[in-house]
């Protein structure tokens, strides 16, 4: 189970190619608000997992992507966001940027809610 969408530009209709806006050393594989919405539905779907204690353990959400490759032909690649992830979008602390879309940011705590501090390495 899972979505699809698709970035698709064509490139050059004559030949049926299209451009390759994902993945380059300058670019992003998927933006944050597009693993946010993978997170999502992950978390709506999980895995029913018998030796869990709440009784799932992640899910087997897929999410594909109809993109251009290097050769600029069409590609579908497959994703699947981490449980860590599905945490944070579960509990509305990963929030995507205005001005970037390929990165996001842990939202801070409020006297409302308590985020803890995310770093990466």
């Amino acid at each position: 189970v899972g979505w699809l969408f698709t970035d698709l530009v064509p490139e050059d209709t004559s030949k049926g190619t299209v451009k390759n806006l994902r993945g380059k050393a300058d670019s992003h594989f998927l933006s944050a608000e597009e693993c946010i919405m993978a997170a999502d539905f992950q978390n709506k779907y999980p895995n029913p997992c018998k030796l869990s204690p709440e009784g799932h353990f992640g899910s087997k959400f897929v999410t594909v992507i109809a993109t251009g490759d290097n050769t600029n032909n069409i590609h579908f690649e497959g994703y699947q966001v981490s449980n860590q992830c599905m945490a944070l979008v579960r509990d509305n602390c990963l929030i995507p940027t205005r001005d970037a879309m390929e990165l996001g940011y842990i939202k801070e705590s409020t006297d409302k809610q308590y985020v803890p501090d995310v770093f990466y390495k």
